[in-house]
């Protein structure tokens, strides 16, 4: 093995033991993690792949995540424990294949070059705040950046699979494996049925998944996609991209655009970050902060950016040194937010801690949130027919009790009104659809809503407007200061 291998793989293992000392410990989680967490108890407990018993309503967006975490409840674990897991494994495989994706072609004495990626993947805030998420988001990554990966090094049977495994975690993986057969077809022009069995294999599993959700939940839809998609103005969109770059993305265009003009081998690569770029910006982003969405798009970003660099040298001593210098720049912009002096040498807390300590505590006040108020209940020992919620996840997965989802990620019918919460004056993806009149209709025993009178921080979404307009609130329901929801008027609720 050549000094210059050895020196990469170093340098890899370098990057995936930092990342590993910094992520070890379980953070708290996002309350959407709970979601899937609740789908993959009710499986192992045979209940089916169900958020409410009897309920066959897709809502989530994560099938192969999903049925990842239900193994490891299966094996006895807790869910925390999984989800953590799952998202540190996938983070380091993420920074693996960024590896060898940046390897592509590169001479045995250049190698070293490909671990540079993998340190810029390191050094972005949101790879670290979504792999201890107990979100997807890591696995998604992976998958999508092993696609691109095995596509420069020539092996599309490979990047075929990795994009069906992308598709199962994430509806989005289809941009993945689009990229790849279209480039396979053109590659293989003139070779007739021959250069089509890997397009049919993916499309086979593709109407195989569909025929599932169409046989299992009704629909070929996940109903998360009535719940999120629409209404959403495209100046949220840009928004989202904007921070994306701003936080540090914006240092890797030039290098990554050098990399595409001298060498088609990254031309599937940018035409990925291409089009995830304009689906995220199409979709108005996401409800959560941090680049969510974006993040699948960084690991090509910082390969094509390192790739560009590289072959700036080739050309130009002086100007290659310019180009590389954009890649440190780029990781102190991800880690400190600024190149200011000060920040560098550690006098000023780092934007990276700032932002991780801002996220620990918003999961944490969910996850306390929600268990609590699935101890109180349980602490009455009362018979509960149905909750009404707008952050189901958590307080789900503890209670276990039947919710009704206002915002309508798990209730098809809020999913799919036609009533939208548009006068909301921050629209977010997801919290758009409002039917107070259906949610009154069921008769919920308890409405986990903030108290009408009380002070509040922050736009209110529509959702919870709607209700407190609604005149059965005040009519059925009266304020339960222990609970801190609204709970249903009734002789044996009074007599408590």
């Amino acid at each position: 093995m050549s000094p210059s291998r050895i020196a990469s793989l170093a340098l890899l293992t370098g990057a995936v033991v930092v990342f590993l000392h910094e992520s070890w410990s379980v953070h708290p989680q996002l309350d959407d993690a709970y979601i899937s967490y609740r789908y993959a108890l009710n499986l192992v407990e045979g209940r089916g792949l169900v958020f409410n018993p009897g309920e066959y309503v897709e809502g989530y967006t994560n099938l192969l995540w999903t049925l990842l975490v239900a193994g490891g409840l299966a094996l006895g674990w807790n869910a925390n424990g999984v989800g953590h897991t799952l998202g540190v494994a996938s983070g380091a495989a993420l920074l693996a294949a960024t590896w060898v994706y940046a390897g592509a072609g590169l001479a045995p004495r250049r190698a070293w070059i490909a671990a540079l990626a993998p340190w810029i993947v390191l050094a972005s805030t949101a790879f670290v705040v979504w792999t201890v998420s107990g979100m997807e988001t890591p696995l998604f990554a992976a998958t999508t950046t092993a696609t691109l990966a095995a596509l420069a090094r020539g092996r599309p049977g490979l990047a075929t699979l990795a994009a069906g495994l992308a598709t199962l975690t994430r509806p989005e993986g289809a941009i993945a494996a689009a990229v790849v057969l279209a480039f396979h077809l053109s590659a293989h022009r003139g070779r007739g049925l021959r250069a089509w069995w890997l397009p049919a294999a993916y499309l086979l599993a593709l109407a195989l998944m569909t025929a599932f959700r169409t046989t299992y939940y009704g629909s070929p839809i996940p109903n998360t996609f009535y719940a999120k998609v629409g209404g959403i103005p495209a100046t949220r969109g840009l928004a989202y991209l904007g921070h994306f770059l701003s936080a540090g993305a914006a240092w890797l265009l030039l290098p990554a655009v050098l990399a595409v003009v001298s060498d088609r081998r990254w031309w599937p690569g940018a035409l990925y970050v291409a089009l995830t770029t304009v689906y995220v910006v199409a979709i108005g982003g996401d409800v959560f902060g941090d680049s969510r969405f974006l993040v699948p798009a960084l690991p090509p970003l910082a390969v094509l950016a390192v790739r560009g660099a590289e072959r700036s040298f080739a050309v130009h001593r002086a100007a290659g040194v310019a180009v590389a210098s954009l890649l440190p720049a780029a990781a102190c912009w991800f880690v400190f937010g600024t190149l200011h002096p000060a920040a560098l040498l550690g006098s000023d807390p780092s934007q990276r801690s700032r932002i991780l300590d801002r996220v620990d505590r918003g999961n944490s006040n969910f996850e306390r949130a929600g268990k609590r108020r699935a101890d109180v209940l349980r602490g009455r020992g009362e018979a509960i027919r149905l909750v009404a919620a707008g952050a189901i996840g958590s307080f789900g997965f503890y209670s276990r009790l039947p919710v009704l989802d206002y915002l309508g990620i798990v209730d098809p019918v809020v999913a799919r009104t036609t009533t939208r919460a548009l006068h909301a004056a921050h629209p977010k993806p997801g919290h758009l659809r409002s039917d107070a009149d259906y949610v009154f209709s069921r008769e919920p025993d308890y409405i986990l809503v903030p108290r009408r009178e009380g002070q509040r921080r922050g736009p209110t979404p529509g959702a919870i407007l709607d209700i407190w307009a609604h005149p059965a609130l005040d009519a059925h329901y009266r304020w339960d200061d222990e609970l801190r929801a609204y709970r249903r008027r009734g002789p044996a609720a009074e007599a408590r």
